[in-house]
């Protein structure tokens, strides 16, 4: 978590020098805006000299966008190979670990413990598809103006005032910093994870893997209804942006290990729905499904039906939550800020 803070404050730090002069220039643009307002200037000549100064901004922001472009996909680069190497360090320890308290003089053995450096570098430099990193960061610039454009089409034809609309432009403008942060942290962990995924495929202790959700009120529903459920490690865990899941070894027992029957089987037990459900109120609940699903669970319906795994071009195997029209239920009320958060991940996705 810690070396993902760094790359992620290294690429905020990128996005502002990017963005400052275009930013600065939309902050100064409200006060010109008022100046020409105070002097009486007709509010239809204010949008459109407003207009062209946001467009002409637009146009200079995407070009800068494209050289941060280039700096974002080798900050992630580099996070990449940095989370793959901690995975490499860690993983033995977490699969010990997985088995249960050990027996005195007892070893998993040594020859699986490390990947060659030719194996973490398999892991840096691409996206999910197989595709360079690039090709997600190139789509930053155009993603952002598009953003912003929209912002500046909506507010004029909604009638807002000209410093309304600078101000809703200037907030778009953050769409393409978030879109970079969303690929990082989701790119660094998937590194992580398929090293992890094939340091257990080569340790013959280890006879799969259990997905296992973050235990708290922050814990996505998608990611709760899976949590827990057992995988090959030939097959890589559906996830989505930002996703927080982590990969736990299943692994043989000590007993089965050594041979020994008599070893008591110690082997943690991986965090599923119910457990997790069983440490939080039942407003956190009702606020990590939402009304209806909510409602529907509460009537017997499991936590597996409100998931689905699709296949994403960017992602990779991914999951989303289905719909409530998709249970004949319309739900007429503002939406919580997990629910906003959902829909925010799930447009980037698409994008």
């Amino acid at each position: 978590m810690e070396r993902e803070g760094v790359a992620i404050s290294r690429m905020q730090r990128a996005y502002k020098a990017a963005t400052k002069a275009s930013i600065d220039e939309l902050e100064a643009l409200e006060g010109r805006i008022a100046e020409r307002e105070a002097n009486g200037e007709p509010p239809s000549e204010t949008i459109l000299w407003m207009r062209q100064r946001i467009i002409d901004n637009i146009e200079q922001l995407g070009k800068n966008l494209k050289k941060f472009s280039i700096e974002g996909a080798t900050i992630t680069a580099d996070g990449q190979l940095q989370a793959a190497i901690l995975a490499n360090d860690a993983t033995p320890s977490l699969v010990e670990a997985a088995a249960g308290k050990k027996p005195a003089g007892v070893t998993l053995g040594t020859s699986w413990t490390s990947l060659p450096d030719e194996s973490l570098q398999a892991f840096v430099g691409f996206a999910g598809d197989g595709s360079p990193l690039a090709v997600l960061f190139d789509a930053i610039p155009q993603v952002t103006t598009d953003a912003m454009q929209m912002a500046l089409v909506q507010g004029i034809s909604l009638g807002e005032g000209p410093r309304t609309v600078a101000r809703r432009v200037r907030k778009a403008a953050d769409i393409g910093r978030q879109r970079a942060e969303t690929i990082a942290r989701t790119e660094m962990i998937r590194s992580a994870r398929e090293a992890q995924r094939q340091l257990y495929t080569e340790n013959g202790a280890v006879t799969g893997y259990r997905r296992q959700a973050t235990q708290d009120a922050r814990v996505c529903l998608a990611c709760l209804a899976l949590s827990g459920t057992l995988q090959a490690t030939d097959t890589i865990m559906p996830s989505h942006p930002n996703c927080r899941c982590v990969m736990i070894p299943e692994t043989l027992s000590w007993a089965e290990i050594t041979g020994d029957s008599s070893i008591p089987d110690t082997r943690p037990e991986v965090a599923t729905p119910d457990r997790i459900l069983a440490g939080l109120n039942d407003s956190e609940i009702q606020e990590i499904m939402g009304e209806g699903r909510y409602r529907l669970w509460k009537e017997g319906k499991p936590l597996s039906d409100f998931v689905r795994v699709k296949e994403n071009q960017d992602w990779g195997p991914t999951t989303s939550i289905i719909p409530l029209k998709e249970f004949g239920i319309t739900v007429r009320r503002p939406r919580t800020a997990m629910e906003w958060e959902r829909e925010i991940a799930n447009r980037q996705m698409d994008q």
